[in-house]
């Protein structure tokens, strides 16, 4: 299916003594197959940088959202982050200026947002007040653009362009441990557990993904997983994982096998973020229940929905549209329940709501 949006409401957004448009929209249909359920319908666009053409070379790579769903905040290559409420149209912090910033999230409890630099560094801030939250973390020698809580949330691991993987108490931001990851940087990183074994998955700049005994800290194998850099590791069943990566793949695997079980074209140039969405989503799209729905952002600026059978392990594209004019840098959940939020490199942000 293909589909094109048509906007509803413009009003103005004030930023920077600019003016830009907040553009709430409608996506219908465009020679929908019969029977095919409907995309997700309501979405709420915010434009939070000029384009590309007026900002040369700022680039925006991610996106994060506080734990209660009322902060967002973007980031990129200029080292400039920018926050502000939902239902806002004014961005009311700016934070940084330094590095550019490849990772953020959002502490849970506390809310601090931590941004993960360039240089190697670890800044975290509370969003609302503009001050600086803990003193910078000196984490790697080179850019971090991989980092992922543990479950139960007090414990942080990294990635770097250094190729070092790190694990640090969240309360402190003490080293607990480090693995040199074979040959180069890391990109991505997935924690996760099948039997009671802790593994640590990274996906690395040359393609592979490397697998890493959690418990004992040492390499177990090192998977030629992908045609370029793997952009992305993300646990969809309880011992099912993907990866998505430089060469248009999507790859789905049982934790603790070396070989992949499926791999699927995407069709987006290339997929640089995966996310799996709520069971909303499958009533919307009339899709089974009992599957996972994922959605894939797309080099080429579309979001491609996604649904998977996780006991056959079989994949079958339920819609394809195009979301932003530019590649799609991040996906990331709506804590409110329900939607899901887009990042593309021009800055500009969706609200999909199914």
């Amino acid at each position: 299916m293909d589909f094109f949006p048509l906007y509803r409401e413009t009003t103005n957004l004030i930023f920077g003594g600019r003016v830009f448009k907040t553009r709430r929209a409608m996506l219908e249909p465009f020679n929908a197959s019969p029977g095919a359920g409907k995309i997700p319908t309501s979405i709420t666009q915010y434009d939070m940088l000029p384009k590309r053409k007026d900002a040369p070379g700022y680039r925006m790579f991610c996106l994060a959202v506080s734990g209660d769903g009322t902060i967002l905040a973007v980031a990129g290559e200029d080292g400039r982050i920018f926050s502000w409420s939902r239902g806002s149209t004014l961005p009311f912090t700016t934070l940084g200026g330094l590095a550019s910033v490849e990772k953020m999230l959002f502490m849970p409890g506390d809310e601090r947002l931590l941004a993960f630099l360039e240089d190697g560094t670890i800044h975290a801030w509370n969003p609302g007040t503009a001050q600086p939250a803990i003193n910078v973390v000196a984490a790697h020698a080179k850019g971090i653009h991989a980092a992922r809580l543990a479950s139960d949330h007090l414990e942080l691991f990294t990635g770097g362009l250094d190729g070092w993987i790190r694990s640090w108490t969240i309360s402190n931001f003490e080293l607990l441990h480090e693995i040199k990851s074979p040959k180069h940087g890391v990109l991505s990183l997935l924690p996760c557990k099948d039997d009671g074994n802790a593994f640590l998955y990274s996906g690395n700049v040359n393609g592979t993904i490397a697998m890493i005994d959690a418990d004992e800290w040492k390499l177990v194998h090192s998977i030629p997983a992908h045609n370029g850099p793997v952009y992305y590791l993300g646990q969809i069943a309880s011992r099912l994982f993907i990866s998505a990566g430089d060469d248009d793949f999507m790859r789905f695997w049982r934790i603790g096998n070396e070989h992949s079980s499926l791999e699927v074209h995407a069709g987006q140039g290339k997929v640089l973020d995966v996310l799996l969405l709520e069971p909303a989503f499958n009533l919307a799209l009339k899709v089974d229940q009992g599957s996972r729905l994922l959605a894939s952002a797309g080099g080429d600026g579309t979001i491609v929905l996604w649904e998977i059978d996780v006991d056959s392990i079989a994949c079958r594209q339920v819609a394809k549209f195009p979301a932003h004019e530019r590649t799609i840098e991040q996906l990331v959940p709506d804590p409110a329940g329900g939607a899901f939020y887009s990042l593309a490199a021009d800055g500009c942000v969706k609200h999909w709501m199914a």
